[in-house]
């Protein structure tokens, strides 16, 4: 009995160790989020507009990302381009692909409005991981997140608009231990898209 307020100051002292190291762990963990949202956001901290050739989009894209590609017609295909941060690498493996760093957008414009573009799960099936909202061409829209078997390292972004009897397919593929902005990024771009009407 004479030992116990040495055992009871001992368990208060030893809760309070632990209180106070899940206080610190809680504080560390956001000062990675809010280290990481920083990041995300200084990226479209200065932009520069993307005009496809034959005038079908616009987006806005961070200013140090570059045009890998611009293809036109091919097929159903109207127009499709490229576009990495400086910092984008992948490797293939295997028959597998690995997203080391940075992030690769493209958007693909196809003649008629797709199907698969109609369905709730953008006709991903298994592949969907989400969805979720986001505005797009001054139109709300859903983009989704998904998985496919050939990726080992990276995660996909997509959204599908259809517009003037067109598809447009917006993909973003990055690896988010690397990159950490690749949501908030294909958000902001999403956000920006501009299309013409034309038929």
């Amino acid at each position: 009995i004479s030992s116990w307020p040495v055992v009871q100051n001992s368990r208060e002292n030893g809760a309070l160790f632990y209180l106070e190291g899940i206080w610190g762990k809680m504080k560390r963990i956001q000062r990675i989020i809010d280290s990481r949202g920083q990041r995300a956001n200084e990226l479209f901290e200065n932009t520069k507009t993307f005009r496809e050739k034959s005038g079908l989009f616009s987006i806005e894209i961070p200013e140090k990302w570059n045009v890998i590609s611009e293809e036109g017609a091919s097929g159903r295909q109207i127009a499709k381009v490229v576009i990495e941060s400086p910092s984008f690498s992948e490797r293939r493996e295997g028959g597998y692909v690995f997203y080391d760093d940075g992030a690769q957008l493209s958007v693909q414009v196809v003649q008629g409005e797709e199907a698969s573009a109609k369905l709730s799960d953008g006709g991903h099936g298994l592949m969907l991981v989400s969805k979720r909202n986001a505005e797009a061409a001054g139109q709300s829209t859903e983009y989704h997140i998904i998985k496919e078997d050939a990726v080992k390292a990276g995660e996909i972004f997509d959204a599908h608009i259809l517009r003037g009897g067109k598809t447009y397919n917006v993909r973003l593929v990055d690896n988010p231990i690397a990159f950490t902005g690749g949501e908030y990024s294909f958000q902001e771009i999403l956000r920006s898209l501009k299309l013409e009407d034309k038929k």
